[in-house]
Order: structure tokens, then C-alpha cells, then sequence
């Protein structure tokens, strides 16, 4: 009868383990990253390009400025971006 319950026992912890891994695969972490462009003496710059580029994947996403200066790149992956502008 151990023997049995031995191989049930671990049959149950490979699957709750597969079914874990399933699950997190399936969740998708990203993040928004959002600012104003402005001047040096705080003068709001509408229309400038803004690039965010991911330092671990090279991936390039690019806004241009509101009228307020705003610029958001939703649904980024997370990670490190560097953020460059052009006016």
C-alpha cells in the first residue's frame, strides 16, 4: 500500500508543477512609461520624437510629444530603456 501512495504522491506534485508552469508562462508583464518634453528654461516642446530603446533586447518603440509635451509608450515589455529625444 506505501508503494502505491509514494508514486501517487509525486504523479500529484508533477502536475500541480506543470500546471504552475503554464500558468506563468501565460501572464505577460508589461509596463507604461510616460513623460513631458520641455526646454531647458521648462518651455513645453510639442511634436518632438521620442525613442525608448530596451538595453537587453534592442527592441525600439517611438512617440511624438502632444501638444502638452506628453509623450506614453504603453504595453512595454519590462526591462531597462534609454530614452532619447529629437525636437
Amino acid at each position: 500500500m506505501q508503494s502505491k501512495a509514494i508514486p501517487n504522491i509525486v504523479l500529484v506534485s508533477v502536475c500541480l508543477f506543470l500546471s504552475a508552469l503554464s500558468t506563468a508562462e501565460g501572464q505577460t508583464s508589461t509596463a507604461t512609461l510616460k513623460g513631458t518634453v520641455s526646454d531647458p528654461k521648462g518651455s513645453i516642446i510639442a511634436g518632438a520624437t521620442v525613442k525608448a530603446q530596451s538595453e537587453d533586447t534592442g527592441l525600439v518603440r517611438t512617440a511624438v510629444t502632444e501638444e502638452s509635451g506628453l509623450y506614453v509608450f504603453n504595453f512595454l515589455p519590462v526591462g531597462k530603456y534609454v530614452v532619447t529625444v529629437a525636437a
